[in-house]
């Protein structure tokens, strides 16, 4: 007999690219995310082939957006809620972070706008 959401502390690890498309799976994420006992990583990956430079400006600039999503999840009654900003392949690094947190779940925007 398989445990309700509500008896499985549910991981739930969401992509956030920065666009409009990653709106949509926050959203879904927050909802998935007030379960009882749920917890939510908002992961952000910066592309390990971007220059260094570039890369730290634009971390920055992550950095506050995941703060903000965090700080509305929060208020949208998601309880335990952490950022998550790493460098890497994008797929690559969901992937592996997944794992590190111990994620149920991994939601992320789609690929390309739907028609």
């Amino acid at each position: 007999m398989s445990a309700s959401l509500e008896e499985q502390n549910l991981r739930v690890l969401a992509g956030i690219d920065l666009t409009e498309r990653s709106r949509h799976a926050f959203a879904r994420a927050v909802d998935l995310a007030r379960t009882p006992g749920a917890s939510l990583s908002l992961l952000h990956v910066t592309s390990d082939a971007m220059p260094n430079q570039l890369a730290l400006a634009h971390e920055v600039y992550a950095g506050e957006v995941l703060r903000d999503l965090a700080m509305k999840a929060q208020a949208e009654g998601a309880k335990d809620v952490e950022c998550i900003l790493v460098r890497g392949r994008d797929y690559e690094t969901i992937i592996e972070e997944a794992r590190k947190t111990h994620s149920d779940v991994i939601v992320i925007g789609t690929h390309r706008p739907s028609s």
